[in-house]
């Protein structure tokens, strides 16, 4: 991954995912002036930030989805990403793991059971380490949803 170059300017794409991200999140202009004053050394605007302050000002935003649903929760990715190198796999998302996190808690588990023991049994591994684990396992707790609201209607 390239480093961010602390002298550059702020990118186009920034400033856009700063904004989208003040908006989403309801951040009166009060506050946003006191982040910019923390982030950029008293910036006036995110145009005078460098590339890295930016960086720094939407990690504290929590940087924003880039095509969000409509409504509901985010949507998994429909294909598990490729190993970028032969033998070397990615790590889940934080959309992922997040996915993971929301559905198992809303699966009605059997006693003795959840999540890492249906892991198990039905993937053969407790916990996703890979995203393409992390894939399945959300797949799967769609399927393990759908067939428990079907029972409950």
């Amino acid at each position: 991954m390239a480093e961010v170059s602390p002298t550059k300017p702020i990118t186009p794409a920034q400033v856009k995912a700063i904004h989208v991200a003040l908006a989403r999140q309801g951040i009166e202009d009060a506050d946003y002036r006191r982040l910019l004053a923390d982030v950029g050394g008293g910036a006036a605007s995110c145009k005078d930030l460098t590339r890295l302050q930016a960086s720094d000002l939407l990690a504290r935003l929590g940087r924003p989805l880039r095509n969000p649903p409509a409504e509901g929760r985010p949507r998994a990715p429909r294909t598990p990403r490729r190993a970028r190198r032969d033998g070397v796999a990615e790590l889940p998302t934080p959309l992922q793991r997040t996915l993971i996190e929301e559905l198992s808690a809303e699966v009605k588990w059997r006693p003795g059971g959840g999540f890492a023991e249906w892991c198990r049994r039905s993937f053969g591994f407790g916990r996703p380490a890979t995203a393409a684990q992390a894939a399945k396992a959300i797949e799967g707790l769609k399927a393990v949803k759908r067939r428990q609201a079907a029972g409950d209607g």
